[in-house]
């Protein structure tokens, strides 16, 4: 049995809690993430943790806006999501490549103007990787958590709506397993591009150790790679350098930004300097100069036990010349070794040259789920033509 209970704080100027009971459990919404009690942030997952939202919730990407639920059973905390809300426009995020066939290209803009709605995403489009949610599995049984989430995304449909933010999609993201219980209640199952993850073994105790385990091809492969960005500097930003290159730093990531067929996020200018002043040592942006100018970056974070690479940006026309971007993930994996890190997220994209480098591709999992009935039936084959998985090969470049 379900009741809805809108508890009003007399006096406050912030938003009124929400929440929805069910029986022992209890979920409550919220707009702001300065609204949820400190207690509610104990995860070990640093992207649903208060340092980490807060900087996300005060620069935004372009035309996000963001909302929170907290899970309870019997009054103790069990769970959390943080959730974004984004007007999907795929005909504004598809960058059309003009030498298709032109009828080709046609039925392909025809279909991605049809696809303009509000939605509701559990989890982050900043990410890749299982940061929808944390439960406590102690505490929560796994039919427990899918009724917590489905009826969550009900609640805050209903909230939203009744702000003016009428949402018609939802979008639930990443998965390593399928969740069924999802496709039961309605939501279209797919996958688009792996993730790639790089296992560090714990014999590897340097970056030697790593490219004595390469064979000979790809380790001579490695050292011409270093070779070519020999003469550049690499330095480590603190928040005063990032602040004084912070020009160049949204330069560089825009020049990579605008060349992704498509993309669905235009960072905050100050994105990256929140991150440093929210989470110090936990977040790097490693700045590479030649003849004195910022040439190119990459981002990590240290998420648990795990390094996950983040946003970067370079030089475009460089990077065939110094090879840029394939030294900056040697640089991530020297990074996670010296971290003792037992795993490197580096997330989607650039298949090929990230399994050159050691990283294996995961399948991982998504669900959509459109209130339309023939939307919704459509989804998975829009979806499938305007954003197709890529033809690669993939590498082994150890012994």
């Amino acid at each position: 049995m379900c009741s809805l209970l809108i508890d009003r704080q007399a006096n406050s100027p912030k938003n009124t809690q929400k929440s929805l009971a069910i029986n022992d459990l209890r979920i409550d919404f919220y707009n702001s993430v300065n609204e949820i009690p400190e207690s509610d942030f104990a995860h070990s997952n640093i992207f649903l943790q208060i340092d980490y939202l807060t900087a996300l919730a005060e620069n935004p990407p372009l035309g996000y806006k963001f909302c929170y639920l907290v899970f309870y059973k019997n009054n103790q905390h069990i769970g959390f999501s943080a959730c974004q809300i984004k007007h999907f426009q795929a005909a504004e995020s598809l960058n059309f490549n003009p030498q298709q066939n032109p009828i080709l290209l046609a039925f392909k803009k025809g279909l991605a103007s049809q696809v303009n709605f509000n939605t509701l995403i559990v989890g982050s489009l900043l990410l890749t990787g299982e940061n929808s949610y944390s439960f406590d599995r102690q505490l929560v049984t796994i039919e427990e958590k899918n009724q917590l989430i489905t009826e969550g995304v009900k609640l805050a449909k209903k909230i939203l709506a009744g702000e003016g933010i009428s949402i018609q999609s939802v979008f639930i993201k990443d998965f390593f397993d399928a969740q069924k219980p999802l496709v039961t209640e309605g939501y279209n199952e797919f996958q688009v591009e792996p993730n790639f993850i790089l296992e560090i073994p714990e014999s590897w105790k340097t970056f030697d150790d790593y490219l004595d385990a390469l064979s000979s091809k790809y380790r001579v492969r490695a050292k011409r790679a270093f070779k070519k960005l020999e003469g550049a500097e690499k330095k480590d930003f603190n928040v005063e350098r990032i602040r004084a290159n912070q020009l160049e730093i949204n330069n560089l990531y825009q020049q990579i930004r605008q060349k992704s067929a498509f993309n669905l996020l235009d960072l905050h200018d100050n994105y990256f300097l929140e991150l440093k002043e929210k989470l110090g040592e936990r977040f790097h942006l490693f700045g590479y100069f030649l003849d004195g100018k910022l040439i190119g970056f990459y981002t990590t974070i240290e998420n648990d036990d795990e390094l996950e690479a983040h946003f970067l940006g370079y030089e475009e026309s460089l990077n065939h010349e110094h090879q840029i971007y394939l030294n900056f993930l040697f640089d991530i994996i020297k990074n996670g070794i010296e971290y003792q890190s037992p795993k490197i997220v580096f997330a989607r994209t650039a298949h090929e040259i990230k399994s050159s480098v050691g990283a294996s591709a995961r399948d991982m999992y998504l669900y959509m789920k459109h209130d339309n009935q023939i939307y919704n039936a459509l989804l998975p084959y829009l979806l499938r033509i305007l954003s197709p998985r890529e033809n690669w090969l993939p590498r082994k470049p150890f012994k």
